[in-house]
């Protein structure tokens, strides 16, 4: 009689699994170092589907997935989940202290935007959306108007309290599913998947209109706003941000004009030494 060449359970399981056959070798290989030699892992009675929860729990990526998988390992294994809940509760809390640190790692710390590197995953991710729906995308840069003189004048303080109230002012106005980010000083970005250019102005003049009525009790603020379509057929980040760029001097030079003020920079000036050297740092990060 031949010898059977199917793989036993534990084969299957440990493959199924990574190699990790045991609820030792799973915790150990998670970074999970609170193993005890009699920490009771042995005495458990571990089946595929219990090892296979363990497994999600040391891999989860939130503290919410983590209880989650925690709530099946504890249903899978009945009283005996009792000998496990200081591993469990120590899986749940770095899964947290994971969410806590990918969180910062996203976010600008004085407005609590999406960062730089946020808006580059979120860019990236919205241009290979529209390669495959071919649906509009739109973004939007806004920067503070004198934003310098604020600082020189009233202080950093009140500078920063001027990029905290904008950032407010832009949560406000947008849609959720918008991103909005701060790509550095007084500079903003905005990325509006399904959003025509039309949709696109109106989020940028509600941005004006909560502006004016945020600023009713102090110092207006007023900003300039470029806007860039995505052209499905040329799906490139840095020159989206380029055209959505010169957009901005342009909207800033005619509202100077309009003021009575000198316009910052001419046309040709937008094109000058400083305004590259800002659009290849922004570049740089795409």
């Amino acid at each position: 009689m031949a010898k059977s060449t199917r793989p036993s359970r534990k084969t299957r399981i440990s493959t199924e699994l990574g190699g990790w056959h045991s609820p030792e070798h799973a915790l150990r290989h998670s970074g999970h170092r609170a193993i005890a030699p009699r920490s009771g892992l042995a005495e458990v009675a571990f089946d595929g589907a219990a090892l296979e929860a363990l497994l999600a729990l040391t891999r989860a990526p939130d503290r919410d997935e983590a209880e989650s998988q925690a709530a099946r390992l504890r249903t899978l294994l009945g009283v005996a989940a009792a000998r496990l809940e200081p591993h469990i509760a120590a899986l749940i809390a770095r899964a947290g202290e994971l969410q806590r640190a990918q969180r910062l790692a996203l976010t600008d710390a004085l407005t609590g935007l999406a960062n730089r590197r946020s808006l580059h995953d979120a860019l990236r991710r919205e241009l290979a959306r529209l390669r495959r729906s071919r649906r509009p995308l739109a973004m939007l840069l806004v920067d503070i108007d004198g934003f310098k003189a604020i600082n020189d004048q009233l202080g950093h303080l009140r500078g920063d309290q001027a990029l905290q109230l904008l950032a407010r002012c832009m949560r406000r106005a947008t849609r959720e599913g918008d991103i909005v980010a701060r790509i550095g000083g007084d500079e903003f970005a905005l990325v509006l998947p399904e959003t025509t250019a039309r949709e696109a102005r109106a989020i940028g003049e509600r941005i004006r209109a909560e502006l004016v009525r945020a600023s009713e009790a102090g110092p207006r603020i007023d900003v300039s706003i470029g806007l860039a379509l995505a052209d499905p057929a040329c799906v490139d980040a840095t020159a989206l941000l380029t055209t959505a760029d010169r957009d901005l001097y342009r909207d800033k030079n005619a509202r100077q004009r309009l003021s009575g003020a000198p316009a910052e920079r001419s046309s040709a000036e937008v094109r000058a030494v400083p305004i590259a050297i800002k659009r290849r740092e922004r570049a740089a990060a795409f």
